[in-house]
């Protein structure tokens, strides 16, 4: 299945979360996290909120969707987030997260089977023998993803990934055994994926009875960075204010990854400036996975960012027909249990 994972650099206040993460435990960390996110409703950059209110005030009465100097506006007051990709290092950290995170809900993973779809470079395979894995199988459909891979796995002694196998193609289109995995995992990936629906029951199929599957997504497409345009704009709700043909006119003039998106090769146009997202909202994922015949939901928790909620209070006429749990909701995280 199609990747679209693009490390970043681990900053100081990512290694202090993964910190508070493994000693506090991942639920009273998540509980702690959403409370401190509260505040930022009231607790905002005084100064950038001014500076947009003042430029709307002085504005023609041009709509905002097809104004393209107005987004070059907003362009200037938030900064695009610098990235590069991860070393070894991090990328194993990143690993190591997320099984701790599936350890802690109770997921047993000594000598089990895994999958992981839209793996990326692989980190969670390379990481899998430090907890006892017993196979661990990852899923891109991106073949640049597994070139990595290779180069990454060089680093260990065979014996260490011995375990590990890497496939580049879709995940649709994988024919795996049936009842053959006891956790499949998908990371940054379900907002992505084309047909959400075949891919959930695609990973049913691959389970076994009582298996598990852990997927954690976002940021959502109508959260502040569904865009997934972080190296070219900061702007939050870039995706919401501005019409598509307005926003590839301005990713145009930036020349934002050549107008071709670098996991899927896919074609940016005029008419879909996003077209690796599949632009679900909240309620579509929570129905999709509220499946009760086929799926026990172990956990479900949802992550929440007020961080732009000043946005919100400048533009509640433009975004007014968007439900707020899909504005303020960055991602999902949940654990299914077949049936």
């Amino acid at each position: 299945m199609k990747s679209d994972k693009s490390h970043k650099r681990v900053s100081a206040k990512e290694k202090t979360r993964r910190t508070l993460k493994k000693h506090l435990g991942v639920s009273l960390y998540y509980l702690l996290r959403d409370l401190m996110n509260r505040k930022d409703k009231y607790l905002f950059n005084k100064k950038t909120f001014c500076a947009i209110k003042a430029k709307l005030a002085a504005r023609n009465g041009q709509a905002i969707a097809d104004d393209l100097e107005f987004i070059e506006f907003l362009h200037s007051q938030f900064p695009h987030f610098e990235s590069e990709k991860d070393d070894l290092q991090n990328l194993l950290t990143d690993a190591r997260t997320t099984f701790d995170e599936i350890s802690a809900l109770g997921v047993p993973l000594e000598n089990a089977r895994i999958l992981d779809i839209g793996c990326g470079y692989g980190e969670t395979l390379l990481a899998s023998n430090e907890y006892g894995v017993g196979f661990a199988l990852g899923i891109d459909y991106n073949p640049e993803c597994r070139n990595v891979f290779e180069k990454l796995k060089s680093n260990f002694e065979p014996s260490k990934v011995e375990h590990t196998n890497y496939l580049s193609c879709d995940f649709l289109s994988s024919e795996l055994e049936s009842d053959s995995f006891d956790v499949v995992i998908s990371i940054a990936s379900f907002e992505h994926y084309d047909d959400p629906v075949a891919v959930l029951k695609a990973c049913h199929c691959a389970l076994r009875k009582g298996g598990y599957l852990f997927a954690q997504f976002d940021p959502l497409f109508l959260s502040p960075f569904g865009a997934h345009r972080f190296g070219t704009s900061g702007t939050p709700y870039i995706q919401n204010l501005f019409s598509d043909q307005t926003v590839f006119e301005f990713l145009a003039g930036k020349r934002a990854d050549a107008l071709i998106h670098p996991s899927k090769k896919t074609q940016l146009s005029i008419k879909d400036p996003y077209a690796e997202m599949n632009r679900w909202t909240v309620r579509q994922f929570d129905e999709l996975f509220s499946q009760p015949d086929q799926w026990e939901v172990v956990s479900y928790r949802r992550r929440q960012i007020y961080k732009y909620y000043f946005m919100y209070l400048l533009f509640r006429t433009e975004l007014a027909k968007f439900a707020e749990e899909d504005l303020f909701t960055a991602g999902i995280t949940i654990l299914l249990r077949k049936k």
